[in-house]
């Protein structure tokens, strides 16, 4: 008998494996409320895990009120907001895939407006339609070589001093938050102008695997 392609083969990952090698990538769906996950989510991504996919992502996931890009991105910064993760999780583990999620701070990214309002900064318009504005913070010195003409649109941050960021240490997201839901792999997301690489100075953008979490 003829073996699977590659792509169809299982993968082993420390104590995972994958009945295939196909992973679906973070997608922005900018259709949380207020961090929570709904059916939209569900759908969107159960569908991946129906169709055979070997790891399912969750969107970019903000681990601070003020760490989202915009207001429709998803939350784990609240214990309200774990039993919509769980439900999609659960789902796709009953539907043979493994459910993943991207975990990640804005930082000078932050306060957008979603892509159909026009992606810039949160201005008036937003304030109307209930989209309050605030202001997003980075670490010093934000005006990075590798900010290029694709981030100038974004709001002046807030510079961070250490008790600013030992403030986001304490109200990350706790292991057990993330190991509730069912998540069983991590990414956490460091491209540009995020939070992490301006805390790091990374001279790449960076995304970080772990699993078993």
């Amino acid at each position: 008998m003829t073996a699977a392609p590659h792509l169809f083969q299982p993968l082993k990952l420390r104590g995972l494996e994958t009945r295939n090698r196909v992973v679906i990538s973070p997608m922005c769906q900018y259709s949380a409320h207020e961090g929570h996950i709904d059916d939209w989510h569900l759908v969107h991504l159960g569908r991946f895990a129906i169709g055979g996919a070997g790891i399912v992502f969750t969107e970019a996931t903000a681990v601070q009120k003020r760490g989202r890009i915009t207001h429709g991105c998803p939350g784990l910064w609240a214990d309200s907001q774990i039993p919509g993760h769980a439900l999609v999780a659960q789902f796709a583990l009953r539907n043979g895939a493994i459910p993943a999620i991207q975990l990640g701070h804005a930082g000078r990214k932050g306060g957008m407006q979603r892509p159909w309002f026009g992606n810039g900064p949160l201005d008036q318009t937003d304030t109307k339609r209930g989209d309050m504005p605030w202001t997003p913070v980075d670490h010093p010195p934000y005006q990075s070589p590798r900010i290029g003409p694709s981030h100038t649109n974004c709001q002046k941050p807030r510079l961070t001093n250490l008790s600013m960021i030992m403030r986001l240490l304490r109200v990350a997201p706790s292991p057990l938050a993330i190991r509730l839901p069912r998540f069983t792999a991590l990414m956490v997301i460091s491209c540009i102008a995020f939070f992490l690489p301006s805390l790091i100075n990374a001279p790449i953008d960076m995304a970080v695997i772990c699993l078993d979490v």
